[in-house]
Protein backbone atom coordinates (compact mmCIF):
# COMPACT_ATOMS: atom_id res chain seq x y z
CA UNK A 1 0.00 0.00 0.00
CA UNK A 2 1.31 3.41 -0.92
CA UNK A 3 2.45 5.84 2.30
CA UNK A 4 2.05 9.30 2.24
CA UNK A 5 5.60 11.22 2.35
CA UNK A 6 5.79 13.70 0.06
CA UNK A 7 2.83 16.45 1.16
CA UNK A 8 4.82 19.23 -0.95
CA UNK A 9 5.67 17.63 -3.72
CA UNK A 10 6.09 21.35 -5.44
CA UNK A 11 5.31 21.61 -8.91
CA UNK A 12 6.87 25.21 -10.16
CA UNK A 13 6.34 27.20 -13.75
CA UNK A 14 9.04 29.35 -14.68
CA UNK A 15 9.66 29.92 -11.14
CA UNK A 16 5.86 30.29 -9.98
CA UNK A 17 4.75 27.45 -8.01
CA UNK A 18 1.51 26.31 -9.35
CA UNK A 19 -1.64 24.93 -7.65
CA UNK A 20 -0.82 21.57 -5.83
CA UNK A 21 -2.13 18.18 -7.22
CA UNK A 22 -2.67 15.35 -4.88
CA UNK A 23 0.06 14.47 -2.36
CA UNK A 24 3.09 11.89 -3.72
CA UNK A 25 3.76 8.63 -2.07
CA UNK A 26 5.97 5.92 -1.63
CA UNK A 27 4.75 3.59 -4.25
CA UNK A 28 5.98 -0.64 -3.67
CA UNK A 29 7.69 -2.20 -6.38
CA UNK A 30 8.77 -5.72 -6.46
CA UNK A 31 10.83 -6.73 -4.06
CA UNK A 32 13.14 -7.47 -6.23
CA UNK A 33 13.95 -4.06 -7.67
CA UNK A 34 14.69 -2.53 -4.49
CA UNK A 35 18.19 -2.22 -4.61
CA UNK A 36 20.61 0.87 -5.42
CA UNK A 37 21.22 0.52 -8.97
CA UNK A 38 20.13 2.16 -11.10
CA UNK A 39 17.58 -0.04 -13.65
CA UNK A 40 17.32 1.16 -17.64
CA UNK A 41 14.55 -1.40 -19.67
CA UNK A 42 12.60 -0.72 -22.72
CA UNK A 43 9.39 -2.65 -22.88
CA UNK A 44 6.23 -2.67 -25.59
CA UNK A 45 3.34 -1.86 -23.73
CA UNK A 46 1.86 -0.02 -20.12
CA UNK A 47 1.32 -3.57 -19.13
CA UNK A 48 4.24 -5.09 -19.39
CA UNK A 49 6.05 -2.74 -17.58
CA UNK A 50 3.33 -2.57 -14.87
CA UNK A 51 3.53 -6.49 -14.38
CA UNK A 52 7.52 -5.95 -14.29
CA UNK A 53 7.00 -3.99 -11.27
CA UNK A 54 3.65 -5.61 -10.00
CA UNK A 55 2.13 -2.19 -9.85
CA UNK A 56 -1.27 -0.47 -11.03
CA UNK A 57 -1.01 2.46 -13.36
CA UNK A 58 -3.83 4.07 -15.08
CA UNK A 59 -4.20 3.50 -18.62
CA UNK A 60 -6.16 5.41 -21.75
CA UNK A 61 -8.98 4.04 -23.98
CA UNK A 62 -7.25 6.35 -26.98
CA UNK A 63 -4.42 4.11 -26.86
CA UNK A 64 -6.32 0.92 -27.35
CA UNK A 65 -5.58 -0.03 -30.94
CA UNK A 66 -1.65 1.68 -30.55
CA UNK A 67 0.87 -0.57 -31.63
CA UNK A 68 3.50 2.00 -32.35
CA UNK A 69 4.45 3.58 -29.02
CA UNK A 70 7.66 2.49 -27.30
CA UNK A 71 8.07 2.72 -23.04
CA UNK A 72 10.83 3.03 -21.67
CA UNK A 73 11.58 2.61 -17.48
CA UNK A 74 13.90 3.64 -15.27
CA UNK A 75 14.89 3.59 -11.87
CA UNK A 76 17.40 5.95 -10.43
CA UNK A 77 18.86 5.01 -7.08
CA UNK A 78 17.09 3.45 -4.16
CA UNK A 79 13.91 5.09 -5.43
CA UNK A 80 13.00 7.18 -8.35
CA UNK A 81 11.07 5.90 -10.83
CA UNK A 82 10.40 7.33 -14.52
CA UNK A 83 8.44 5.60 -17.14
CA UNK A 84 8.41 7.67 -20.60
CA UNK A 85 6.06 6.26 -23.11
CA UNK A 86 6.78 7.90 -27.01
CA UNK A 87 3.33 8.59 -29.41
CA UNK A 88 0.97 6.66 -26.98
CA UNK A 89 -2.06 8.76 -27.94
CA UNK A 90 -1.25 9.25 -31.97
CA UNK A 91 -4.75 10.38 -32.50
CA UNK A 92 -5.16 11.17 -36.74
CA UNK A 93 -1.55 11.67 -36.74
CA UNK A 94 0.32 8.61 -38.58
CA UNK A 95 3.72 6.94 -40.18
CA UNK A 96 5.25 7.03 -36.77
CA UNK A 97 9.10 5.89 -37.47
CA UNK A 98 11.41 5.71 -34.33
CA UNK A 99 14.83 7.06 -35.01
CA UNK A 100 16.17 3.76 -33.63
CA UNK A 101 15.38 1.01 -31.52
CA UNK A 102 17.69 2.64 -28.58
CA UNK A 103 16.13 5.46 -28.35
CA UNK A 104 12.59 7.18 -27.92
CA UNK A 105 12.70 9.95 -30.59
CA UNK A 106 10.27 9.66 -33.40
CA UNK A 107 9.02 11.54 -36.78
CA UNK A 108 5.63 11.29 -37.70
CA UNK A 109 2.95 12.92 -40.01
CA UNK A 110 0.98 15.36 -38.31
CA UNK A 111 -2.82 15.13 -38.38
CA UNK A 112 -5.77 17.66 -38.57
CA UNK A 113 -6.67 17.50 -34.99
CA UNK A 114 -3.51 16.09 -33.31
CA UNK A 115 -0.29 17.95 -34.88
CA UNK A 116 1.82 16.05 -32.62
CA UNK A 117 1.15 12.66 -30.86
CA UNK A 118 1.00 12.80 -27.32
CA UNK A 119 3.51 11.26 -24.71
CA UNK A 120 3.30 10.20 -21.77
CA UNK A 121 5.31 10.33 -18.68
CA UNK A 122 4.58 8.46 -14.97
CA UNK A 123 6.95 9.94 -12.34
CA UNK A 124 6.92 7.83 -8.80
CA UNK A 125 8.83 7.36 -5.53
CA UNK A 126 9.44 3.42 -4.41
CA UNK A 127 11.76 3.82 -1.09
CA UNK A 128 12.23 6.68 1.92
CA UNK A 129 15.23 7.59 1.50
CA UNK A 130 14.48 9.07 -2.18
CA UNK A 131 14.85 12.72 -1.36
CA UNK A 132 11.97 14.92 -2.06
CA UNK A 133 11.61 16.15 -5.37
CA UNK A 134 10.10 18.63 -7.47
CA UNK A 135 9.08 19.20 -11.02
CA UNK A 136 10.21 22.51 -12.78
CA UNK A 137 9.04 23.83 -16.32
CA UNK A 138 11.05 26.09 -17.77
CA UNK A 139 11.49 28.26 -20.99
CA UNK A 140 8.06 29.24 -22.90
CA UNK A 141 5.63 27.55 -20.67
CA UNK A 142 2.46 28.80 -18.97
CA UNK A 143 0.28 27.73 -16.41
CA UNK A 144 -2.80 27.73 -18.06
CA UNK A 145 -5.64 26.72 -15.67
CA UNK A 146 -6.81 23.96 -12.67
CA UNK A 147 -9.37 22.22 -13.12
CA UNK A 148 -11.29 19.01 -11.95
CA UNK A 149 -11.12 15.97 -14.48
CA UNK A 150 -14.46 13.68 -14.43
CA UNK A 151 -12.97 11.17 -12.66
CA UNK A 152 -11.98 13.34 -9.86
CA UNK A 153 -8.72 14.26 -10.37
CA UNK A 154 -7.10 17.92 -9.99
CA UNK A 155 -5.56 18.84 -13.20
CA UNK A 156 -3.06 21.48 -13.91
CA UNK A 157 -2.56 22.35 -17.52
CA UNK A 158 0.38 24.24 -18.90
CA UNK A 159 0.48 25.64 -22.30
CA UNK A 160 3.44 26.66 -24.61
CA UNK A 161 2.40 28.17 -27.65
CA UNK A 162 3.38 27.04 -30.67
CA UNK A 163 2.35 27.71 -34.15
CA UNK A 164 -1.13 26.76 -35.75
CA UNK A 165 -0.70 25.19 -39.02
CA UNK A 166 -4.15 23.32 -38.49
CA UNK A 167 -6.62 23.61 -42.07
CA UNK A 168 -9.17 24.27 -40.23
CA UNK A 169 -9.56 27.86 -38.43
CA UNK A 170 -12.13 26.80 -35.64
CA UNK A 171 -9.25 24.34 -34.37
CA UNK A 172 -7.23 26.02 -32.01
CA UNK A 173 -4.44 23.80 -31.47
CA UNK A 174 -1.47 24.49 -29.13
CA UNK A 175 1.26 22.23 -27.11
CA UNK A 176 -0.09 21.35 -23.93
CA UNK A 177 0.87 19.36 -20.60
CA UNK A 178 -1.69 18.20 -18.62
CA UNK A 179 -0.42 17.12 -14.96
CA UNK A 180 -2.20 14.65 -12.22
CA UNK A 181 -1.34 12.60 -9.29
CA UNK A 182 -3.59 9.47 -8.76
CA UNK A 183 -2.55 6.92 -5.93
CA UNK A 184 0.63 8.95 -5.11
CA UNK A 185 1.62 8.39 -8.92
CA UNK A 186 2.33 11.62 -11.21
CA UNK A 187 0.77 11.58 -15.00
CA UNK A 188 2.34 13.88 -17.77
CA UNK A 189 0.49 14.17 -20.84
CA UNK A 190 2.43 15.85 -23.62
CA UNK A 191 1.26 17.06 -27.21
CA UNK A 192 0.17 19.39 -30.12
CA UNK A 193 -3.95 19.19 -30.21
CA UNK A 194 -6.84 21.51 -28.60
CA UNK A 195 -7.50 22.17 -25.42
CA UNK A 196 -10.68 20.08 -25.62
CA UNK A 197 -8.54 17.14 -26.95
CA UNK A 198 -6.14 17.15 -23.79
CA UNK A 199 -9.20 17.27 -21.21
CA UNK A 200 -11.09 14.39 -22.90
CA UNK A 201 -7.36 12.48 -22.84
CA UNK A 202 -7.42 13.21 -19.19
CA UNK A 203 -11.02 12.07 -18.60
CA UNK A 204 -10.09 8.35 -20.53
CA UNK A 205 -7.81 7.62 -17.60
CA UNK A 206 -8.71 4.55 -15.72
CA UNK A 207 -7.25 1.73 -13.93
Amino acid sequence: MARHIYYNWDIIVNSKKIPALEEMKIIEIKETLRENEDINLRFTSLVEVQNYLDINLLHSSYAEHNNDYRVQYQKIGPGYNEINISAYIIGDANNIVYENDSKNLYSWSKGILYEKPINLKILFISDLRQDDIGKEYLGLYNFLENYTSTQGYSVNILERKTKNTSSIESLDINTYTAIFVVDGIYYELTGRTTLDEIKKIVNSFEY
